[in-house]
């Protein structure tokens, strides 16, 4: 009995793994990814969910399998890290720590271990640092002036206790530039060429930062938390930072933000016209983040659009600002479920999806339905340059 289940199991890992192989899906990478988990292949298991990862940047499904599977992979390193930091506290171990937390997405975790290393070790620059990134990644997401200020302030006090830290130093100045602060910038990139002359991309974008103040003008230091505050009310950026490649790296704005981007209206009617086979579908909406306007819609029975739309876009709000007053960063997806069926809301780039099913259709067949149409919505979404 034993030889045959085991024979069955070897065969159905065989399809799965030509099924990858042959025509790769976040679906069927995320699946192989579980199996090899199963059978003790985490190194496999974190091969086969990080190229799942490069393949389908947007898809949760992927990213949420990468995480598990890289934690797996690094759980002996966090146990070490963390007896050794019970035995022997001390600042490299408890920012190596931090930074593992951080790096797999548990922001929380990261935010308690450097703030016990404040507490144990108040000169190290380190958690105020890796406070100063993730505040920087969550600004730069939502753009919320209070993740912005705390990024500056945990930033300058890693610099205040070790003045040619470069990340600390290049992080700020990107922050400065992108609000559109730009003595404090050239300030900080000036003070990166003192040690690193040969760096071109900070050479750049400090004489950039410089021709912009002899064109503009400069704003005071005290002038900070309006900046902020216009980026957040203005959901746009002063200015935009772009590649080494471009003829100019830091261009000022006045349209909408560089993370909005221009929406194929067409490609995206198309992709959920897909969903009118979906089992169960009662409607579906796909409508822009920004501005709220409906780009596409399905439905099928026992709901008006008007309706469907309006629930939508009070259920995200609320769940968008509960989100960003729980400190957790904005809302990107999730399901209620109620008499009414299953409302699954998943947010790609710039367009918020919305779609309800009957209460006989599992959550887990929808969700595995939308993570596949995650590449295509994102691809419907074309950056401004």
């Amino acid at each position: 009995m034993g030889f045959f289940e085991n024979l069955k199991k070897k065969r159905a890992l065989q399809k799965l793994e030509h099924q990858v192989e042959s025509n790769p899906t976040p679906s069927n990478m995320a699946t192989l990814s579980e199996r090899y988990v199963q059978m003790g292949q985490i190194d496999k298991a974190f091969e086969i969910s990080q190229q799942g990862v490069e393949a389908f940047p947007n898809s949760e499904k992927m990213i949420r399998t990468f995480k598990y599977v890289k934690k797996l992979q690094l759980q002996g390193k966090i146990r070490s890290l963390t007896e050794i930091i019970q035995k022997n506290p001390n600042p490299t171990s408890y920012g190596q720590l931090a930074m593992i937390y951080k790096d797999l997405g548990e922001t929380h975790k990261a935010v308690e271990i450097c703030n016990d290393l404040t507490s144990k070790f108040p000169l190290s620059e380190n958690s105020y640092l890796i406070i100063g990134e993730i505040r920087y990644q969550r600004f730069h997401e939502d753009l919320l002036a209070k993740d912005g200020q705390i990024a500056i302030e945990n930033l300058e006090k890693a610099l205040e206790l070790n003045e040619s830290n470069y990340k600390a130093l290049l992080l700020s100045a990107e922050i400065y530039i992108e609000i559109g602060s730009l003595p404090p910038a050239a300030k900080n990139l000036n003070q990166i060429l003192e040690f690193a002359p040969t760096d071109e991309r900070v050479r750049r974008l400090k004489d950039e930062s410089e021709a912009l103040i002899a064109e503009q003008g400069s704003e005071s230091a005290d002038d900070l938390e309006w900046l902020f505050i216009q980026v957040e009310n203005r959901r746009q950026f002063t200015n935009i930072i772009r590649g080494m490649d471009a003829e100019k790296m830091i261009i000022p704005i006045a349209g909408p933000s560089k993370s909005q981007g221009d929406i194929n209206e067409e490609e995206v009617r198309r992709q959920v016209n897909k969903l009118s086979k979906m089992p169960g579908l009662i409607g579906a909406i796909a409508m822009n983040k920004n501005t709220g306007a409906i780009i596409a819609d399905r439905i099928v029975l026992r709901v008006k659009k008007e309706d469907l739309d309006g629930v939508i876009k009070t259920i995200y709000r609320i769940s968008h600002n509960a989100c960003l007053r729980m400190d957790v960063g904005g809302f990107m997806n999730g399901i209620i479920q109620g008499p009414f069926g299953h409302l699954h809301l998943l947010q790609v780039e710039g367009i918020l999806l919305a779609v309800l099913t009957d209460n006989q259709t599992k959550a887990e067949i929808t969700d595995r339905s939308l993570q596949e149409l995650v590449p295509a919505l994102a691809n419907a979404v074309s950056l401004r340059r």
